[in-house]
């Protein structure tokens, strides 16, 4: 395969195999954030990758069993890398709940805003006093920001995110 023998055409499975699957990782993230021409552009590379790697291994696999296995290896080294990918590349936004004691609530507000993120505070029960659950929207790559504010502040607090997708408005994210 590509005049590859032995260790070097291990090596060059492995690796390709690894870039081919963290690849994909990268695609659905693209597609899942309504990115179609870069997930598309993406996708391309992601099965010429394949094709040519998946066809080196069927066709010479019953020479060298080997190569199946470091095939399967570089598909599992695909997808741990392609998790340490996606969380570098910080793609996209996200929601973000505190769920804090209500006499904090409204200062903790102040304190976010002051570093320039949009909060909406509400007021709830929890199951021995009042709280405040404090919501923002705010890019991924703020995540990390956002929480060591919130965990400096109080240390019981309560934090949860998830990924979304903004549609219309949320102060300072626009969808263009």
């Amino acid at each position: 395969m590509f005049g590859l023998t032995g260790i070097e055409l291990y090596a060059f499975i492995l690796f390709a195999k690894v870039l081919e699957v963290a690849v994909s990782t990268l695609r659905i993230i693209l597609s899942s954030k309504g990115e179609k021409i870069k997930s598309s552009l993406v996708g391309l590379l992601e099965i010429t990758l394949w094709i040519y790697v998946a066809a080196g291994v069927l066709k010479n696999m019953d020479k060298d069993p080997m190569l199946a296995i470091i095939y399967s290896i570089g598909f599992t080294l695909g997808i741990y890398f392609g998790g340490i990918l996606s969380n570098k590349l910080s793609f996209g936004n996200v929601k973000v709940s505190a769920i804090v004691k209500s006499k904090d609530g409204h200062e903790l507000a102040i304190k976010i805003r002051s570093h320039n993120f949009a909060v909406t505070v509400f007021k709830g029960e929890g199951m021995h006093e009042e709280r405040h659950l404090l919501i923002m929207m705010i890019k991924r790559k703020n995540l990390h920001k956002l929480i060591e504010l919130l965990k400096a502040y109080q240390n019981n607090i309560v934090i949860d995110y998830i990924d979304t997708n903004i549609d219309y408005g949320a102060y300072g994210i626009f969808k263009k």
